[in-house]
Protein backbone atom coordinates (compact mmCIF):
# COMPACT_ATOMS: atom_id res chain seq x y z
CA UNK A 1 0.00 0.00 0.00
CA UNK A 2 1.20 3.45 -1.10
CA UNK A 3 0.24 6.49 1.39
CA UNK A 4 -0.73 8.12 -1.78
CA UNK A 5 -2.89 6.28 -3.02
CA UNK A 6 -5.05 5.78 0.08
CA UNK A 7 -5.23 9.08 0.42
CA UNK A 8 -6.01 9.57 -3.08
CA UNK A 9 -8.98 7.01 -2.64
CA UNK A 10 -10.18 8.80 0.91
CA UNK A 11 -10.67 12.06 -0.96
CA UNK A 12 -12.75 10.42 -4.00
CA UNK A 13 -14.76 8.60 -1.19
CA UNK A 14 -15.47 12.24 0.75
CA UNK A 15 -16.00 13.99 -2.74
CA UNK A 16 -18.32 11.51 -4.19
CA UNK A 17 -19.93 12.02 -0.59
CA UNK A 18 -20.38 15.36 -0.61
CA UNK A 19 -21.67 15.28 -4.45
CA UNK A 20 -24.50 12.78 -3.80
CA UNK A 21 -25.29 14.96 -0.74
CA UNK A 22 -25.41 18.16 -2.67
CA UNK A 23 -27.48 16.48 -5.05
CA UNK A 24 -29.70 15.31 -2.88
CA UNK A 25 -30.27 17.93 -0.86
CA UNK A 26 -31.26 20.51 -4.22
CA UNK A 27 -34.28 18.22 -4.52
CA UNK A 28 -35.87 20.19 -1.40
CA UNK A 29 -36.97 16.67 0.58
CA UNK A 30 -38.84 18.18 3.92
CA UNK A 31 -36.84 17.23 6.73
CA UNK A 32 -33.92 15.87 4.80
CA UNK A 33 -30.65 16.82 6.56
CA UNK A 34 -27.00 16.22 4.81
CA UNK A 35 -25.42 13.74 6.96
CA UNK A 36 -21.56 12.76 6.50
CA UNK A 37 -19.63 10.86 8.63
CA UNK A 38 -16.22 9.09 9.24
CA UNK A 39 -15.10 6.39 11.34
CA UNK A 40 -11.94 4.35 11.86
CA UNK A 41 -11.60 0.90 13.94
CA UNK A 42 -8.01 -0.76 15.07
CA UNK A 43 -8.88 -4.24 13.98
CA UNK A 44 -5.55 -6.02 14.65
CA UNK A 45 -1.92 -4.79 14.55
CA UNK A 46 -1.57 -4.59 10.63
CA UNK A 47 -5.12 -3.78 10.17
CA UNK A 48 -7.35 -0.85 10.13
CA UNK A 49 -10.96 -0.18 9.02
CA UNK A 50 -12.03 3.15 7.39
CA UNK A 51 -15.58 3.75 7.16
CA UNK A 52 -17.04 6.88 5.21
CA UNK A 53 -21.02 6.82 5.16
CA UNK A 54 -23.35 9.68 3.43
CA UNK A 55 -26.98 9.77 3.49
CA UNK A 56 -27.55 10.94 -0.31
CA UNK A 57 -29.22 8.77 -3.11
CA UNK A 58 -26.80 5.96 -2.87
CA UNK A 59 -25.96 3.57 -6.17
CA UNK A 60 -27.98 3.08 -8.61
CA UNK A 61 -28.52 -0.74 -9.45
CA UNK A 62 -27.62 -0.29 -13.28
CA UNK A 63 -24.15 1.38 -12.04
CA UNK A 64 -23.12 -1.02 -9.86
CA UNK A 65 -21.37 -3.35 -11.95
CA UNK A 66 -19.20 -0.50 -13.35
CA UNK A 67 -18.25 1.58 -9.99
CA UNK A 68 -14.13 0.23 -9.79
CA UNK A 69 -13.69 0.28 -13.61
CA UNK A 70 -10.72 3.10 -13.77
CA UNK A 71 -12.19 6.45 -14.43
CA UNK A 72 -16.12 5.48 -14.40
CA UNK A 73 -17.77 8.79 -13.36
CA UNK A 74 -21.75 9.91 -13.14
CA UNK A 75 -20.52 13.22 -12.75
CA UNK A 76 -20.95 16.47 -15.23
CA UNK A 77 -17.61 17.32 -17.03
CA UNK A 78 -15.70 20.36 -15.23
Amino acid sequence: MYPQDMTRAILNLVSNSLYALIKRNGESINGYEAILSASTRNISNDRVEIRIRDNGGGIPPAIKDKIFNPFFTTKPPG
